[in-house]
């Protein structure tokens, strides 16, 4: 009776084993907490304020995202700097530690001391002065495209060996909470703009064992914001990923004012949505600044806000602030 007992257990354990392997196989991926995104703005002030930082602007969002959201604020600031700077603290990216957990930091050295490796030593300097603690996304030469077109001296191919020299200096500097970033435009990937984007497949000098370890980015606004998250973004990530790149983030969105009152906040929700359905997000920043080529008389700020004389004020009436917080807390 025993070994009777025993063949039909080994026979149910044979039978329901390839059933089990199969759901294991089909089930949908889950996004383990230590990739979930992060989630951060720039920082600019107001429209004509005083402020050059824009630390105090991003603070103040901050507040108001964690009122809107029991308490939960931004993961991450978006700052630029130029050249290299002297070190974490001289650079832009200083007061982030007392504000947020990541760091999403540019720096323009020279393309060509970045390739023929002049500038290796002071790159690594830089980094090297990174708190160990503290985790930092760096972009070499945010949005390239156009200076390598129009520039005297620089070429797509000159960008490509300085990205993957700068990717080397960053991957052997003995730092593993940086992470080398670049950040093309999505209009580079549309017919209009005439370019072919493969002119700016960074990967194409980069080691392959170091693609991996690569964040490719990709900047994108609406506009009109009829037009979704998912179809600015997925056309230029697809592409992307054809290059060998598993990594990817949203460096700077947005989405202007309609006619209709809810459509910026349903956008959001919309761009929460999309990005924390994918498993290959890291990040995504909005651009809470009045600059740029189409911001429009009132910037890509989340929220309403208004100017008389020098008094500003500023409220969440389109609810981008509260759809923000949500995704965000989700």
């Amino acid at each position: 009776m025993k070994n009777c007992l025993l063949y039909i257990c080994c026979l149910l354990i044979f039978v329901a084993f390839p059933a089990i392997s199969s759901c294991a196989q089909t089930a949908p991926a889950k996004k383990s907490p230590a990739h979930a995104v992060i989630w951060a703005s720039s920082s600019a002030g107001y429209i004509g304020e005083s402020e050059v930082d824009g630390v105090a602007s991003w603070k103040r969002l901050n507040e108001r995202i964690k009122s809107a959201n029991d308490g939960h604020g931004l993961n991450a600031r978006r700052s630029y700097d130029r050249g290299i700077p002297a070190s974490f603290e001289a650079s832009a990216m200083a007061p982030d530690p007392a504000l947020c957990q990541v760091s999403i930091g540019s720096f323009k050295p020279s393309w060509k001391e970045t390739a023929d490796g002049t500038n290796a030593m002071a790159i690594k300097q830089f980094i090297q002065s990174i708190p160990d603690n503290h985790e930092v996304y760096l972009v070499f030469h945010h949005e390239p495209e156009d200076e390598a077109l129009g520039k005297a001296g620089h070429n797509p191919d000159l960008l490509q060996h300085a990205f993957a020299r700068f990717v080397d200096v960053v991957l052997t500097s003995g730092k593993p909470n940086v992470h080398p970033c670049f950040v093309l435009m999505t209009w580079t990937f549309k017919e209009k703009s005439k370019r072919n984007p493969d002119d700016f497949n960074l990967a194409k000098y980069v080691k392959p064992e170091q693609l991996k370890k690569v964040i490719a980015g990709i900047d994108g606004y609406a506009d009109d914001p009829s037009v979704s998250a998912k179809e600015i973004f997925d056309p230029s990530l697809t592409k992307i990923a054809t290059w060998g790149f598993t990594r990817f983030g949203i460096f700077e969105t947005g989405a202007h004012a309609s006619s209709v009152a809810t459509a910026r906040s349903a956008w959001v929700k919309g761009l929460g949505d999309w990005a924390n359905s994918r498993n290959d997000i890291e990040l995504v920043s909005w651009f809470n600044n009045g600059n740029g080529q189409h911001a429009g008389p009132a910037g890509w700020y989340l929220g309403n806000w208004y100017k008389q004389g020098d008094t500003y004020t500023w409220d969440d009436g389109d609810g981008t602030i509260a759809a923000y917080a949500k995704v965000i807390k989700n």
